[in-house]
């Protein structure tokens, strides 16, 4: 029965890791810094700022204009593979910014990510 669990679970594809991680941290870094709106606003689009131009877009579409996978790479003419590892880099380079101690350290994060 055991046998059984882990054969399963091992042809099943796994959840990436991140997948709620950088909700996770830019909650954390908001109640840690509280941060007016506007202040907010600018932090996050410093951070999007800081994204490679591929992720951020692909970022962009799924998770703030709410396209599906499928949309997103239509609209960016590549495989919905594409779109999904560029998220999934996307959302990881954003937890790395967020839960950085210092603006310096964000960007180091970010480079060794």
């Amino acid at each position: 029965m055991v046998v059984d669990g882990i054969r399963r679970a091992s042809a099943r594809p796994r959840i990436a890791d991140t997948a709620d991680d950088w909700l996770d941290a830019a909650e954390r870094a908001h109640h840690r810094h509280q941060p007016p709106g506007f202040e907010e606003s600018v932090a996050f689009q410093d951070a999007l700022d800081a994204l490679d131009t591929d992720r951020r877009e692909a970022f962009l579409l799924t998770q703030v204009l709410g396209l599906s996978y499928a949309e997103a790479a239509d609209a960016l003419s590549c495989p919905v593979g594409t779109i999904r590892s560029r998220v999934a880099r996307a959302r990881r380079d954003l937890t790395h910014l967020w839960l950085a101690p210092e603006p310096a350290a964000a960007k180091e994060a970010l480079a060794a990510a």
